[in-house]
């Protein structure tokens, strides 16, 4: 009976069925459900009436209007511009001096550091 099907099939459609056969038996399985993006399942209180979240700081809620993320480097402002921390991505982020030339172009998304050319000192933070 193997025979009549290999004759069937050929010797290429036997390596072909083979394939097929061990292709499927290293396919990945399929993820389990997982728990939704930004869902905090906070446990039960315990004896005491307190979480483990209890003891951690204030999470600070994000201002909707700061988008370029100004507010976080304001503490810049006064300090050299060697202590401007190097972003890992550095499309949205301008640092230029006061009196150089910049495109007039406007984005809420820009981060614009702004130092004083002369001495070396940030002036500004601000999106734009």
């Amino acid at each position: 009976m193997a025979s009549d099907a290999g004759r069937a099939l050929g010797k290429g459609g036997l390596i072909l069925a083979a394939l097929t056969v061990a292709l499927s038996a290293c396919a990945a399985p399929e993820p389990g459900p997982t728990r939704p993006v930004g869902v905090v399942v906070l446990p039960e209180a315990g004896a005491e009436g307190r979480t483990p979240y209890a003891e951690q700081a204030p999470v600070e809620i994000q201002d909707p209007n700061d988008l370029c993320h100004a507010k976080p480097l304001q503490w810049l402002v006064g300090r050299d511009r060697s202590e401007i921390p190097v972003p890992v991505d550095l499309t949205n982020r301008r640092v230029a001096c006061t009196t150089c030339p910049r495109t007039e172009a406007h984005s809420p998304y820009l981060l614009n550091i702004l130092y004083d050319a002369g001495s070396n000192r940030v002036t500004e933070v601000s999106c734009g």
